[in-house]
């Protein structure tokens, strides 16, 4: 699987959608399948048992969420980049989100990039326990 859990610190926005990196490590780590970081810009981990991929251009985000079981973010590039070549996906999206996470199906897939893309946003300020807890269910389902 591959996560990314925050954005360019520099973009104005990534205070509010950094996922907190304990709670989201707890969540997947269970399942023992290797993760594969697509941090970049300084933002890797030297966390035991995480692959930081080398990332030199999009080709190779692309390439890695192509192989990817799972690929689970938090309201990044990397969110448009895995549903727009029809990778499964993730998006956690922060509780001031913007029109692709806003109008959901049933099953929370977008509209805007179909069933393979799931988003579970916040509903509560600086508390990703709800979004996690149904990454967690959706997970159980499909690995």
């Amino acid at each position: 699987i591959t996560i990314r859990w925050n954005g360019n610190p520099y973009y104005d926005q990534d205070l509010h959608r950094g996922v907190d990196f304990d709670s989201l490590m707890r969540t997947v780590a269970p399942y023992n399948l290797p993760i594969v970081s697509l941090q970049i810009d300084g933002n890797k981990t030297d966390h035991e048992g995480i692959i930081n991929a080398d990332i030199q251009s999009w080709e190779d985000t692309l390439a890695i969420q192509h192989l990817a079981q799972l690929n689970i973010t938090s309201c990044t590039s990397t969110a448009h980049s895995a549903s727009a070549i029809g990778a499964k996906t993730v998006v956690l999206p922060p509780i001031a989100t913007y029109y692709p996470w806003i109008h959901l199906r049933e099953d929370n897939s977008s509209h805007w990039y179909g069933p393979d893309t799931k988003a579970f946003p916040q509903t509560k300020h600086k508390d990703w326990s709800g979004p996690l807890d149904k990454l967690k269910q959706h997970m159980d389902t499909i690995l």
